[in-house]
């Protein structure tokens, strides 16, 4: 259901009943679980570059390499081959080259799975630095109280509940509401 609600956002899918209106100047970025795909021949910089030297990260202009640098790849791993990297660094990789199709609004449909710590961190601190909006899927709880500053809570029965703050906020005020309910 959740991957389904963020395909009707996106104008993937049609809903059964209303309709999705996204603003005029809204451009969707969308990680998906599979994610997207390396090629193993590149290497990490022919990966991000796309023969650009330059890109555009939140408000900042940034070569190529400095790009990379954020990413955690040191300059002697910014020539190896993809096929090459280690799992972390192909995650962060995959991370790179998703966040720098910019857009305003991302979506990140369970961003979490098979993270290193390395690259939650870089993940973390990208989002931090994000500009925009973004809705993530995840039931990673400790990324979400890294990240989030609202939680939209689907609760059973067609219930669904918006709530300023963290998960554990969320959940303190969800335990709250249920034993006053009592």
């Amino acid at each position: 259901g959740k991957t389904t609600l963020l395909k009707i956002i996106l104008g993937e899918l049609r809903p059964t009943e209303g309709h999705v209106e996204a603003g005029d100047r809204t451009l969707f970025n969308y990680v998906d679980q599979s994610r997207v795909a390396l090629n193993d021949e590149n290497t990490v910089l022919q990966e991000i570059a796309d023969g650009r030297e330059w890109l555009i990260f939140g408000e900042e202009r940034l070569t190529v390499w400095n790009y990379l640098r954020r990413f955690l790849f040191a300059d002697e791993r910014i020539q190896t081959k993809v096929g090459k990297l280690s799992g972390g660094e192909r995650s962060r990789l995959l991370l790179a080259k998703i966040l720098k199709n910019g857009g305003n609004f991302l979506i990140l449909d369970e961003p979490t799975n098979d993270l290193d710590l390395a690259t939650l961190r870089v993940l973390e601190e990208a989002l931090a630095s994000f500009d925009g909006c973004v809705i993530a899927v995840s039931h990673d709880r400790y990324f979400l109280n890294r990240v989030c500053n609202g939680i939209l809570a689907f609760e059973g029965e067609g219930r669904v509940h918006f709530s300023e703050g963290d998960y554990d906020y969320y959940l303190d005020k969800s335990r709250a509401t249920n034993e006053r309910a009592a």
